[in-house]
């Protein structure tokens, strides 16, 4: 279970002196992560308040969690100790990109009661949604050659010729609704015989929010190859998104079965 906690404007109310259902003062998330984006749906939750009755006393407080503000829909009532000022409760399964809010109901021992929510969580367990993912610098072309990319040549460890040149990739359209994209890696890849990309976290390169980057690649002729973008948002959800591909042509058209065409006239 992750922690979340959740602590009032060490409010200071006279409950004698409210009408019923008198709203308490909004609780406000708080503690060392940010509480208004939770990346779990199992939550150890804790509530801190500072009430006062100096008429009858404070009675009992009870918590809950709803899909709104008021509502118990989340998780029923449970009882916090009131001497405490304080209540924590494990919560499960709650919804991706659902927004939850804590509700905290406080009788005294002359009948009256009064409540408060919090400004509410949203859970966010899902990862970006992929955008566009361009082989090219702003536009997405299918093959590249010399004449675009001016290669230098040289053997690979193979002993085969191979192509080293910088191979751009841009990319546009990613989204995040919940908590936001925090950043992208971005690498050049080919594919295995299965279809998945050939990277490994390794190969990727840390880009920030920028929305391109440039990729030393060593290419060899006819081959396909592959922008792929890993986007993360604040939560730490990743996604990994791939192009459709270049092709590397590095030979000129071959013209050497072409046959001569020759011209014909004829005399009326």
């Amino acid at each position: 279970f992750r922690r979340v906690l959740f602590r009032s404007l060490a409010l200071q109310v006279a409950l004698g002196q409210l009408s019923m259902g008198a709203l308490l003062g909004f609780l406000q998330l708080a503690g060392d992560i940010d509480a208004d984006v939770v990346g779990s749906a199992d939550l150890e939750v804790g509530i801190l308040f500072d009430l006062t009755d100096d008429e009858s006393g404070i009675r009992e407080a009870r918590w809950c969690l709803g899909t709104f503000p008021g509502a118990c829909d989340a998780h029923p009532p449970v009882a916090a100790e009131v001497p405490l000022r304080a209540f924590k409760q494990s919560v499960a399964n709650l919804i991706d990109g659902v927004t939850y809010y804590s509700l905290v109901t406080t009788h005294n021992n002359a009948g009256g009661w009064a409540t408060s929510f919090t400004d509410g969580f949203t859970v966010d367990v899902s990862p970006p949604d992929c955008g566009t993912v361009m082989d090219g610098p702003g536009f997405d072309r299918q093959f590249a050659g010399p004449s675009t990319l001016n290669p230098v040549s040289t053997i690979g460890d193979d002993g085969e010729l191979v192509f080293i040149a910088a191979l751009p990739v841009t990319w546009e359209g990613f989204s995040d609704w919940n908590s936001g994209i925090a950043g992208y890696a971005a690498a050049v890849t080919t594919r295995g015989a299965d279809g998945e990309a050939n990277v490994t976290a390794a190969a990727y390169t840390d880009v920030g929010l920028a929305g391109s980057a440039s990729f030393l690649t060593m290419m060899r002729h006819a081959a396909i190859y592959y922008g792929v973008v890993s986007a993360t948002d604040k939560m730490g959800n990743e996604r990994q998104c791939l192009s459709t591909g270049v092709t590397y042509d590095q030979t000129p058209p071959d013209t050497t079965n072409a046959q001569r065409s020759e011209e014909h006239t004829s005399e009326l």
